[in-house]
């Protein structure tokens, strides 16, 4: 799998596009990004070799089902925290619904990365899919953005480099992708560990309850107050306690 290294580029997952036409499989990184973006078009920022800004993009050459693309961020999400628990052993790191890690700190829980997969099609037909992931590695401060309260291995006490991140994530990320996708599916359903907690959604009003999650990544959602259901998704912006 070739690897291609920048050192400014607007964004990983943007470039890595370009190289799928001629590569099957490829993993990007770069030193800045200059437009990072995360979930719901909402920018990423991050310092000069500060942190790991990766991508990974594998070409499809035969058809692959809605539950095997959505599996794509189940991947992302569980390959990042497979490397962070290996990296400091001694911190507690989880799954955030829909695409996000977090990382407990004394002053409670913060993010530490955060994952954004995108598909190209013609038609109906999916041609590749890309994993991005951005890890805090050795960013110290960060500007204020609402709703975002992050961290980094450095604030955590890991000393690290991004580059030293790569050779183990790309590792993680084939192997997850090598399991079926209700495999992956059960793994990232455990590792979330939502169902019951209480909810809050940005768009809704009162509290709901997780009941269940699907394949499709949907979480089923209980009101409290109607005892109606709802179901949300990657698109949705919902909060809920860690712990």
């Amino acid at each position: 799998m070739k690897h291609y290294h920048f050192g400014e580029i607007s964004s990983t997952n943007d470039y890595i596009g370009h190289l799928l036409q001629i590569e099957d499989e490829v993993v990007v990184t770069a030193e800045f990004q200059a437009k990072g973006r995360g979930r719901n078009e909402k920018n990423w920022f991050g310092g000069y070799r500060s942190n790991l800004y990766y991508s990974y993009g594998k070409k499809h050459k035969t058809e692959v089902n809605y539950e095997e693309l959505v599996s794509y961020q189940f991947v992302g999400c569980l390959a990042v925290l497979e490397l962070l628990e290996a990296i400091a052993p001694n911190i507690s790191f989880r799954l955030k619904y829909p695409n996000d890690v977090y990382a407990k700190t004394p002053n409670g829980w913060k993010k530490i990365s955060g994952v954004l997969v995108e598909h190209s099609f013609s038609g109906d037909r999916c041609e590749s899919s890309v994993i991005g992931i951005g890890i805090n590695v050795n960013q110290r401060e960060f500007p204020i953005a609402e709703g975002i309260n992050p961290t980094s291995l450095s604030l955590l006490g890991i000393e690290t480099e991004p580059e030293r991140l790569i050779e183990p994530l790309s590792g993680n990320i084939k192997k997850y992708l090598e399991l079926s996708p209700s495999q992956i599916f059960e793994k990232w359903s455990n590792k979330l560990n939502i169902i019951s907690k209480i909810v809050t959604v940005s768009n809704k009003d009162g509290l709901w309850q997780a009941s269940k999650l699907y394949p499709t990544g949907q979480l089923e959602l209980l009101s409290l107050d109607t005892g109606n259901y709802i179901f949300v998704d990657n698109s949705d912006s919902i909060r809920y306690e860690l712990d």
